[in-house]
């Protein structure tokens, strides 16, 4: 069973995304902000974080390179409603497999999950 975090400090988006992973097989986990996902992968093992681009006390991009730093092979994918070029050129530089747009189509993140967890083992 995959352990995934995930970094979303909207609530009802955090337990829904959460069940539904659950359903799917994952050991999920979530974090309502970046120091909080910091704190969880230093002190964890996580196979995969999904985080969001804003978040209240460190925006995402900051938060996955601080994740990078603690575990450069750890794969991580962020979430964005904003559809600057910055990011997804800054996610890239970063490391970061995928950026997904809100709403999230999650056949769509099931199928980067899934093909993630094939060719990273």
């Amino acid at each position: 069973m995959k352990h995934l975090l995930i970094v979303e400090d909207d609530s009802n988006t955090l337990d829904g995304m959460i069940v539904l992973l659950r359903d799917e097989g994952f050991d999920v986990h979530g974090a309502m902000n970046g120091a909080e996902a910091i704190e969880s992968v230093s002190g964890g093992s996580f196979d995969m974080v999904i985080c969001d681009y804003c978040l209240p006390d460190i925006d995402g991009l900051e938060t996955c390179l601080r994740l990078k730093a603690l575990d450069a092979n750890l794969p991580i994918f962020l979430v964005t409603a904003c559809y600057d070029t910055r990011i997804f050129r800054d996610a890239a530089l970063y490391g970061i497999r995928k950026v997904f747009t809100k709403p999230i189509e999650f056949d769509d993140l099931l199928q980067t999950l899934a093909n993630d967890q094939l060719n990273n083992n």
